[in-house]
């Protein structure tokens, strides 16, 4: 992608600057009493002879902070995969194409990013992160447990199903575009649509102003 953001043409370096739409979706994490976390903790009484935990092990130990969350399907990243596909037919669907694509990832957050532009011109970007909650437990959580869950909750667990296989579950917490958050991907998705129209009439608007002074 250096390849274009460094081109001479100054136009180009100026719209992609202008037109970058950032989208954050943020998964929050359901452990449940029979995930590794927890199960770990179990500890054997020699006195009692039983088997005991501090956590209560018929409940979930946190649930989602939104009533809208949706729950992602397992692997996480055909989901993860599948908003990136929807984010390129959007930009496609409004009259741009894509020019490139980079995706990194870490054990903080997943960056996806699409350089699209009109006539091989590149005029903007968007760039997709996934990111686990901010407040990823509860008040209830147990200050012991929180250090082991997140290990599990790095991006590249979650990506890889390390996490899955461990017993914890993701749901959508939220979804970002701009500054402007929504509970579902379907409301951000329509955001992102707007964004988009507005854009491509604005560039439009831009190219035809620059041919004429040429």
């Amino acid at each position: 992608m250096k390849r274009y953001i460094k081109s001479k043409d100054s136009l180009s370096i100026s719209l992609v600057e202008q037109n970058t739409i950032h989208v954050v979706m943020y998964l929050h994490p359901t452990i449940y009493s029979d995930s590794l976390v927890v199960t770990s903790s179990i500890h054997y009484n020699t006195n009692s002879k039983k088997y005991e935990t501090d956590i209560n092990p018929y409940r979930e130990i946190n649930g989602p902070l939104s009533n809208y969350g949706e729950e992602l399907e397992s692997p996480i990243k055909e989901e993860y995969e599948g908003f990136i596909k929807d984010c390129v037919d959007l930009i496609e669907m409004y009259g741009f194409i894509i020019i490139d694509k980079v995706q990194s990832n870490d054990s903080k957050k997943s960056r996806y990013i699409l350089l699209f532009g009109m006539d091989d011109q590149p005029c903007g970007k968007l760039v997709f992160d996934l990111r686990i909650s901010d407040h990823p437990f509860d008040a209830e959580f147990p200050d012991d447990f929180k250090e082991e869950a997140l290990e599990y909750l790095k991006m590249n667990n979650v990506l890889d199903e390390t996490a899955t296989s461990a017993g914890i579950n993701f749901s959508v917490e939220k979804v970002t575009v701009g500054s402007v958050k929504h509970d579902t991907w379907n409301r951000a998705f329509s955001r992102l649509g707007d964004v988009l129209d507005k854009m491509r009439r604005k560039i439009q608007k831009q190219i035809n102003i620059d041919k004429s002074n040429t």
